[in-house]
């Protein structure tokens, strides 16, 4: 009969403040996760996206290169005397 005298009202309430603490805790370390995930999708999604435009840029500057070299052979020569 003692069980059922005593009063569990602070017994159960820290329970539950226990137990909201919980669920609170694990959202925002979820929430967290989440945004250190989709930082580091889309750091290398920016990575990629800079190194394909690096390799792009240096296949266009091959062929420029190329020609330069090409007209500075078929250009006419100066002479100072």
């Amino acid at each position: 009969m003692a069980f059922r005298d005593r009063n569990h009202f602070w017994t159960i309430a820290g329970i539950g403040c226990i137990a909201i603490a919980c669920v609170a805790i694990g959202v925002f370390q979820f929430a967290r996760h989440s945004d250190l995930a989709a930082k580091a999708r889309e750091e290398s999604i920016v990575n990629n996206g800079l190194t394909a435009r690096v390799a792009e840029i240096e296949r266009a500057i091959v062929p420029n290169l190329l020609w330069d070299e090409a007209i500075r052979h078929l250009d006419n020569k100066f002479d100072h005397a």
